[in-house]
């Protein structure tokens, strides 16, 4: 179970995994706005009904999906989320304003925000969102019938900010452990490369096989591509090589260096 969670959070920050979540959770975004609407029994200010501001959202959510595959830009999360949060704003007045469940989508964008942005800029986005949020809703018609719903989308969108916190230290805890993992898997390889040395060293008296077991263990400790051992040879002038990893030992088979140049 702990290593199921392991992966899932070393998936959850590759560039690809978070574009998973976050097309996911656009997904979620607008079954909960259609879940939401069903319970919804105000009718003031709906310029338009649901039924007709939902397929068109869906077909923009389908839209950006195949746009993704063909342009670049739509792959870009912070273009697609800005992108989202006019398509929002625009639905939440169309549908009601402070009463549109529409409004749920902005708080997926400030999750969204917060797999891409720090704290700081993450709460920034969400404060852009509840200025917007608030602007939306004294423009639709439905706040001049009941002038006393600007306190409840005051604190409506005052959430978001909170949102907003608690998505990025949650992002940034998962950040950190998962930095921290991969710090004890590197540790580990390591520690697993020098028994091996140690072992090779210990238990074999062929000398060609424990320097190529050192070279080898030595790119797997220091992550490096290419390793060779020199060794000086009997007129003790000059050097060849006696061990390689990630070259072509038959080129190097003829090579000699000087003393003096090694140096």
């Amino acid at each position: 179970m702990i290593g199921r969670i392991k992966d899932l959070k070393a998936y959850l920050f590759r560039p690809r995994g978070k574009d998973t979540v976050f097309m996911g959770l656009r997904w979620l975004a607008l079954l909960l706005v259609l879940i939401l609407s069903l319970f919804n029994p105000f009718t003031v200010g709906v310029l338009l009904p649901m039924s007709t501001v939902f397929p068109a959202v869906v077909v923009y959510n389908l839209l950006m999906q195949a746009l993704g595959r063909l342009f670049v830009w739509p792959r870009r999360p912070l273009n697609l989320l800005a992108l989202d949060a006019l398509v929002a704003a625009v639905a939440i007045y169309l549908t009601g304003g402070f009463h549109s469940s529409f409004f749920v989508i902005f708080y997926f964008i400030v999750a969204g925000a917060a797999f891409y942005l720090n704290l700081v800029q993450t709460v920034v986005v969400a404060l852009l969102l509840h200025v917007l949020y608030v602007t939306i809703c004294l423009l639709n018609p439905a706040s001049h019938q009941f002038p006393y719903t600007i306190y409840s989308v005051v604190v409506k969108s005052a959430l978001l900010p909170l949102v907003a916190i608690l998505c990025a230290l949650f992002l940034e805890q998962l950040r950190q452990e998962r930095q921290e993992t991969e710090r004890e898997r590197a540790l580990v390889s390591r520690l697993t490369a020098l028994n091996e040395i140690f072992q090779q060293l210990s238990t074999s008296l062929d000398l060609q096989h424990v320097l190529q077991t050192v070279v080898t263990a030595s790119c797997r400790v220091l992550e490096a591509d290419v390793a060779f051992v020199s060794l000086v040879e009997e007129d003790g002038r000059r050097l060849r090589p006696a061990a390689v990893h990630g070259m072509d030992s038959v080129s190097l088979a003829d090579v000699r260096w000087p003393m003096e140049d090694e140096l």
